[in-house]
């Protein structure tokens, strides 16, 4: 969330706890909610589509995945005439649906069906925005096995389950096979390190026209995060500690990590420079032979290429974390029409919605068997036992930034690694203090 972001909010909301001044509110909605969804046996008072429901559905995506998600509402309503539903999108991403969420919240007229990433999740979930669904999965008789396990286990904390995950991923290295054929570079295994990773990065980093600027790259190389935390991870480093009261990256193992990222663009040259001299590479374009991102790349942008590439999971060094994506639907805590809201997110979840999704090249499935039917899946649910998220921490979209922005410094050599990785923790402390 951004400082500006956050400074509207406050007004409205804490950090974690929610308004103070509408907590007669909250609880008497939630309780409400709660009391419609069933007790802790699973017996319902009311069931969905037994009364008509007017439900609110803000959604902050774009593009095909808009015009999915409005084909499915659509198909809902009129299995579900009695519920009606207001789909309405915004523009603006995490933040700007943070901000409206919270902001409804505030005011009493609360967004029914949530849509949840682990750093939406964190947040809601710390405002006490999320309705627990294990009355409702009782009452529904929900099929909780059909998915991944870690997947599964991903939106519950606390012992209560908040949200139903509909797609999944984890971030692996894509690599050009076309371009290691060629070069003669021994492909990804799973024995390979971080030495061969650099190997094969310097190899594939070609100036084939001999005017001294490389026309090939070994590695797309990113500032953000999603790229860079399975270094940390894999050296045994983290971001914070356990209670997430300190920032952890000027430790040894993560500053040798940080370092080791940023030297493949600073040092070594691998990558493209950034600004418009790097426009012209990418990973999709086949003039970068090696880039790390999660399934949605295969699913979608490279679905045209025409080069032979593959997947592989990240390089190690002490041992092999990756970084865990996947989104979920959740139910307002406030909401008035609980089941109604548990059954959107059901007929969300369910496998026409999901094989849609990974068809029109959007996500991998969560469900374990329609999963298995796209041959890409095979290699990110390989490291689904070894993935974990970033820290859940309320302030964590702006930790992301500040990070991202030390870290595009030390990949163009301005900041040294260890430098870069003192910096970060700098600006992220104060942060980490705020509730």
């Amino acid at each position: 969330m951004t400082r500006h972001a956050s400074r509207t909010i406050q007004s409205i909301v804490t950090r974690r706890g929610f308004l103070r001044t509408g907590a007669a509110v909250a609880t008497g909605a939630g309780a409400l909610a709660l009391a419609a969804c069933g007790s802790a046996g699973g017996e319902t008072s009311v069931k969905a589509g037994e009364r008509p429901a007017m439900l609110t559905f803000l959604d902050y995506t774009t593009g095909a995945e808009l015009q999915l998600h409005q084909e499915h509402v659509a198909a809902f309503q009129q299995q579900h005439p009695k519920i009606q539903v207001e789909h309405t999108p915004i523009s603006g991403g995490n933040s700007a649906y943070i901000e409206k969420v919270l902001a409804s919240s505030a005011a009493g007229t609360p967004v029914d069906t949530l849509r949840l990433n682990q750093r939406i999740f964190t947040t809601f979930l710390s405002n006490k925005l999320l309705a627990p669904l294990d009355p409702l999965i009782t009452a529904e008789k929900y099929d909780t096995k059909a998915y991944y396990p870690h997947v599964w286990t991903i939106y519950a904390k606390d012992g209560k389950r908040w949200g139903l995950p509909y797609n999944f991923g984890t971030f692996h290295v894509y690599w050009n096979k076309t371009l290691f054929t060629a070069a003669g570079v021994k492909p990804p295994d799973d024995s390979w390190d971080w030495q061969r990773f650099l190997d094969a990065a310097k190899a594939l980093t070609k100036d084939t026209n001999g005017d001294g600027i490389p026309d090939q790259y070994g590695f797309g190389w990113s500032s953000n995060d999603s790229n860079w935390a399975t270094f940390v991870w894999g050296n045994g480093g983290d971001f914070l500690n356990k209670e997430m009261t300190q920032c952890t990256l000027t430790a040894a193992p993560a500053q040798e990590a940080i370092e080791f990222y940023a030297d493949l663009a600073a040092k070594h040259r691998v990558a493209p420079p950034s600004g418009a001299d790097g426009r012209n590479f990418g990973f999709t374009r086949g003039n970068v032979a090696m880039q790390i991102a999660d399934p949605r790349m295969g699913t979608g942008q490279l679905k045209e290429a025409v080069f032979q590439w593959e997947v592989a999971p990240p390089p190690k060094r002490k041992k092999r974390e990756v970084l865990f994506t996947g989104f979920a639907w959740a139910v307002h805590a406030q909401s008035r029409f609980a089941p109604e809201a548990f059954r959107l997110a059901t007929f969300l979840s369910r496998p026409e919605f999901q094989k849609d999704l990974a068809d029109r090249g959007l996500a991998l499935p969560s469900l374990q068997k329609l999963a298995e039917q796209y041959p890409i899946s095979k290699s990110f649910a390989t490291t689904l036992p070894v993935s974990r998220s970033l820290p859940l921490h309320p302030e964590l979209d702006e930790m992301r930034k500040e990070m991202s922005n030390i870290m595009t410094k030390a990949g163009a050599g301005q900041v040294a690694g260890r430098q870069a990785a003192q910096q970060m923790c700098d600006a992220i402390t104060p942060l980490l203090g705020r509730k």
